[in-house]
């Protein structure tokens, strides 16, 4: 067990990790969906930066036809922060409870494919993309300096 200890934080392979270790798939899936939501939100935002990036019908930035991820929690939001029991009623400052609009981002990755050609005078899409805004606005990503838990704010870039 020693030995599985001792090498554990290399495995994590987080730059600057020497001591934790995830006691927990619920905590290896957090420190992923921390991760992933730094994926997930810079494909989105690539994806619509400027009409140039289109070739074609399909942005050249665009989500794979899948995506895999460990879990969802309540909302269609992923749990990115490191806080293993159940959500408290209200979020402190340490983002042990933070999260991520997943769901509500991919909803809008979509409206603003099926939008995208649309006039703008548009009542429909343009009232969609204002609720999946307002969604999205509700879990943005979070970024953080957590080193005890694996998060780092500026990496992996």
């Amino acid at each position: 067990m020693s030995q599985y200890l001792d090498n554990c934080p290399k495995g994590v392979n987080i730059p600057g990790v020497a001591n934790w270790c995830p006691s927990s798939l619920l905590e290896i899936g957090q420190l992923s969906s921390y991760y992933d939501q730094i994926a997930i939100e810079e494909a989105f935002l690539a994806s619509f930066m400027s009409p140039d990036l289109y070739a074609g019908d399909t942005p050249k930035a665009a989500f794979p036809n899948a995506l895999y991820l460990d879990s969802l929690d309540v909302g269609g939001t992923l749990r990115t922060g490191s806080g293993l029991a159940d959500l408290p009623n209200e979020e402190g400052e340490s983002h042990a409870y933070s999260r991520y609009a997943y769901v509500d981002t991919v909803i809008a990755y979509n409206a603003e494919l099926a939008c995208r050609d649309a006039s703008d005078g548009n009542n429909s899409c343009r009232e969609l993309r204002r609720l999946v805004a307002q969604r999205r606005q509700r879990f943005p990503i979070q970024r953080w300096e957590d080193l005890e838990h694996g998060r780092h704010i500026d990496w992996p870039h």
